[in-house]
């Protein structure tokens, strides 16, 4: 009969269990985890359902001998044989086991963490993780998140938020982004947040308010959209706003400066063009103010459809096109030259350029260029170089130039192994005219000898006036022989028609020469030159005047 140790077995299984439910949901109990640790509860009740199983078949087994139950509880008696008994052996002695351990089940029930889902934990600190992280990246970027609540009215806001509005955070207190809204702002924010409750559409816009924690006015960028619930019906809008003061005061400046640079380049007294630095389009002008437009006598739609080079004269126009090549290639900083533009009508337009290029991020932009008109600059700078080179009475080279001049014919002579004569002439019975007649009629007489001289020369033949009586001539590729004979020829000009009248007198003057010459195999200056045409000349004069003479650089 192995029925009663069956019986025995299976009531110590039942009371161990159910001990061991009583533990586990008393702690459960104590440590307020009934409602919110599932797994608990329900190992609780595995051990409560085993327990009663374990009880019920021993009941039956005794039921019979208490005269319950007689036919179950012996049909039990006769299945139950030493096959089972020994199985609840083992499951006994497994129970006995866990109820030893009811001070590690009465520790571990009185922490929170009891039977509590081990997931949960990790969950909840990658949920704990994302929320600082998403916290983070709200601050760094001063970008909050909203949500309104159309059935309530309620506003629930980040953190971010918060401080980008400046309110603080206190519980209980409802915080109302319209109170602190500028109220020429408010009617277009009301207008976009019931276009968005109305009809769905999505918010977007700019507008000020004035922080609450210090008043100061901010822009904020507000996006957001319309959320419905699972009956399609209108429930919240939920969207972003971000502190943009910083950027869209940026933006402001810079239309202010594109504004007032237009302005200037508009009414600027001199040319202004955006040129272009692309590859492809390079040299093209991008626009082009009222002034150049005037300068060059084209309209600003036709210089748009022109290359800067095309408009100078091909002279110009290469070294041009180097200078743009290198600012396109941020290797120059800048380029001035002084050029000729072509004008519309076909004429040359002496202009001032300078150009530089305005930096992008990894390469320039676009160049600005100046073109300032210096024609009357170059006409008074050409006028005060014929004053500077040009006998203000005969506009005759004056002695400065005529030393320049020699110097150059002497170093071409010296190269190709040319010949040339330096003649100077001395006026004679000049003083009488200027004496008895007046200077006046001693600058007239002194500007028809000019003229009759310069007739009597070739194009090639340099003539200067380097005193007040005095000519000086730079002969070029000619020899002793040729240089005497033009000598001659113009004394002879002198004799016939270098006559002074007045009103009751009359006086001719004639001239006296003297000739040196040069070649390229002497190494001598122009100053040595002149001494030598000097000595010469005054030779001529002590020869009785009205005649030449010729330096010998043999004598003794």
């Amino acid at each position: 009969m192995s029925w009663p140790l069956v019986a025995l077995l299976n009531a110590v299984i039942a009371a161990a269990y159910l001990v061991i439910f009583w533990l586990i949901l008393r702690g459960l109990w104590k440590t307020g985890q009934v409602s919110s640790n599932v797994l608990g509860l329900a190992t609780a009740l595995i051990f409560f359902t085993c327990g009663v199983h374990h009880g019920s078949h021993a009941l039956h087994l005794v039921a019979p001998s208490l005269g319950l139950d007689q036919a179950r509880g012996l049909a039990m008696r006769q299945a139950f044989g030493w096959q089972m008994a020994t199985w609840d052996a083992v499951g006994a002695t497994v129970a006995l086991f866990y109820l030893s351990l009811r001070r590690s089940y009465g520790r571990l029930l009185h922490s929170p963490q009891m039977f509590e889902d081990s997931e949960r934990p990790l969950y909840q600190e990658r949920l704990e993780r994302e929320r600082a992280s998403l916290a983070e990246a709200q601050a760094i970027t001063h970008l909050g998140s909203w949500d309104i609540d159309l059935l309530t009215g309620d506003q629930a806001w980040s953190q971010e938020m918060y401080r980008i509005l400046g309110f603080e955070i206190v519980s209980g207190v409802r915080a109302d982004l319209l109170d602190i809204v500028v109220a020429e702002d408010r009617v277009m924010l009301d207008c976009a947040l019931e276009a968005a409750r109305s009809a769905g559409a999505e918010v977007g816009l700019i507008f000020r308010i004035r922080r609450r924690s210090d008043g100061e006015l901010r822009y904020l960028h507000m996006r957001g959209r319309l959320m419905r619930d699972e009956h399609g019906r209108p429930e919240r809008i939920a969207g972003t706003t971000q502190d943009v003061t910083d950027a869209h005061l940026a933006e402001l400046a810079r239309r202010e400066a594109e504004a007032r640079f237009r302005i200037t380049v508009d009414h600027a007294p001199i040319g202004v063009a955006l040129v272009d630095l692309a590859e492809g389009s390079r040299g093209r002008l991008l626009s082009a103010n009222q002034a150049l437009c005037d300068l060059l006598g084209h309209n600003a739609e036709a210089l748009r459809e022109m290359v800067l080079g095309s408009l100078m004269h091909p002279d110009d126009a290469t070294a041009l096109r180097r200078d743009i090549d290198l600012l396109a290639i941020d290797r120059l900083a800048r380029t001035e030259a002084q050029v000729r533009c072509l004008h519309a009508d076909g004429h040359l337009v002496w202009v001032s350029l300078a150009g530089g290029a305005v930096a992008g991020d990894t390469s320039p932009l676009y160049a600005v260029f100046h073109l300032m008109d210096i024609g009357e600059r170059k006409r008074f700078e050409g006028q005060l170089q014929h004053l500077a080179d040009h006998d203000a009475l005969t506009g005759l080279f004056n002695r400065r130039r005529f030393e320049e001049e020699l110097t150059r014919s002497l170093a071409h002579a010296a190269r190709y192994a040319e010949r040339g004569a330096v003649l100077m002439l001395d006026l004679d019975g000049f003083k009488y005219v200027n004496d008895t007649m007046g200077h006046s009629y001693g600058d007239e007489l002194v500007t028809r000898i000019a003229r009759l001289l310069n007739d009597a020369l070739r194009e090639t033949d340099v003539l200067a006036r380097i005193g007040g009586d005095e000519f000086a001539v730079v002969l070029k590729q000619v020899d002793e022989a040729e240089a005497v004979s033009v000598a001659d020829k113009l004394l002879g000009v002198l004799r016939e028609r270098a006559i002074a009248l007045s009103d009751d007198r009359y006086a001719r003057v004639t001239g006296s020469i003297g000739l040196t010459t040069f070649d390229g195999e002497r190494d001598l200056t122009g100053e040595e030159l002149i001494v030598e045409a000097d000595i010469a000349m005054y030779e001529a004069k002590e020869a009785g005047r009205d005649r030449g003479s010729v330096y010998r650089r043999d004598r003794g």
